[in-house]
């Protein structure tokens, strides 16, 4: 666990983000469950809890559908406006492609509408949305596509806290403390966390992801909200 990261977060998450909402942190120390956890995409070969981190293994043949080369897990059930994870960007990934990253699905209180910011990092990755390769951080806005150029705000062989806040009809998106990025957004809130890479190493036999700390908050529905705002509103006139 990294005690420095949990108190950057936590300050970042209560100051104009969320500040009305729980915040709920996975460790991933030894003997934590995984329970809740369930396959999105494609599951990887390895999930599991060693060292006190979080270490997911993505490998195997490709498949030909290149949708489901990327293999995560998700929590769903959520409400939230922030979500951040620790992610150990390894300087070995050094093979064009997409590598770990942190996923949301968001959506409006209908459910009729879906967003899906993203963070991730990649490695020398050719896309027809960059004018060129890139490496770094990249940041997918549903309504532009991946945003070209990606953030150089990384560092190698450590831990890189990627965060996403949901607030005012804007994704905020920060590394390490820093914001990279802003895009529209029709969610209300953020319903799925997920994990996952993509499966650029299939043949050198995969790679695993490390993660850690893990946190997202619990955002009140509109009715808790009101209800809470007029008990709020009884207090004050029973002080005067």
């Amino acid at each position: 666990m990294n005690t420095r990261t949990l108190i950057t977060t936590s300050m970042l998450a209560l100051v104009g983000f969320g500040a009305h909402a729980q915040l709920i942190t996975y460790e991933f120390n030894n003997g934590d469950s995984l329970d809740g956890w369930t396959t999105d995409r494609s599951a990887p070969s390895g999930f599991e809890i060693i060292n006190n981190e979080l270490v997911m293994t993505v490998s195997g043949e490709l498949n030909d559908n290149n949708f489901y080369n990327t293999q995560g897990m998700k929590l769903d059930g959520l409400r939230a406006d922030y979500i951040g994870v620790d992610i150990f960007i390894d300087s070995g990934w050094d093979q064009p492609g997409r590598y770990g990253g942190l996923w949301g699905t968001a959506e409006n209180e209908s459910g009729s509408l879906k967003e899906w910011p993203i963070m991730e990092y990649q490695y020398q990755y050719e896309n027809p949305s960059y004018a060129e390769a890139q490496t770094g951080i990249g940041i997918w806005d549903t309504y532009q596509g991946w945003i070209d150029p990606v953030s150089d705000a990384f560092e190698l062989d450590v831990f890189n806290r990627l965060e996403i806040f949901l607030a005012d009809g804007l994704f905020s998106y920060f590394v390490n403390g820093s914001e990279v990025y802003q895009g529209l957004s029709n969610a209300a809130f953020i319903e799925e966390i997920i994990l996952n890479g993509y499966n650029t190493l299939s043949a050198q036999g995969g790679y695993s992801i490390r993660y850690d700390n893990l946190t997202y908050n619990d955002v009140p529905e509109p009715a808790v909200w009101s209800l809470l705002l007029l008990a709020g509103l009884g207090l004050v006139r029973r002080r005067r």
